[in-house]
Parts: structure tokens; C-alpha cells; sequence
């Protein structure tokens, strides 16, 4: 989606935006191998929790007459 918006310098400029409820699956695909050495540990902090509850929404369908054990 392209929105318009002011500068600093009060020009116009075209920007990339996404809807408000990708934001979360983006910042999920952020590799943290691709950041700067000191924000990786947050990136991966921020994953496990995505994961989670990824897997805990999905895992009704995924898993439907499957039995087994998962240690946490």
C-alpha cells in the first residue's frame, strides 16, 4: 500500500506501508542474523513467544487425530 507523506525538509514522499495486522508476521520474518550484533538477542527473544502462539492456534488443525508427547 503507498501513503504519502511530509519530511522533515517539508517535501512530499511515497512510502511502502503495510496493513496493521502484518506488522507481526513481518517482524517475525526479520532474520536475526541480519541485524546488528546488539539487537540480535532481542529479535530472538521476540520469536520464541511468536512461536508459541503460533503453534498453540494451528496445532488443533496440524495435529487432528495424532497423538503424541511434547515436552516442555
Amino acid at each position: 500500500m503507498l501513503s504519502m507523506a511530509t519530511g522533515a525538509d517539508n517535501k512530499n514522499y511515497e512510502m511502502t506501508c503495510i496493513p496493521y495486522n502484518f506488522v507481526v508476521s513481518w517482524l517475525f520474518a526479520i532474520n536475526p542474523k541480519n541485524v546488528k550484533l546488539e539487537t540480535q538477542e532481542a529479535v530472538s527473544r521476540c520469536h520464541s513467544p511468536y512461536c508459541e502462539v503460533l503453534f498453540r492456534r494451528f496445532k488443533p488443525r496440524l495435529f487432528a487425530g495424532v497423538f503424541f508427547l511434547v515436552n516442555y
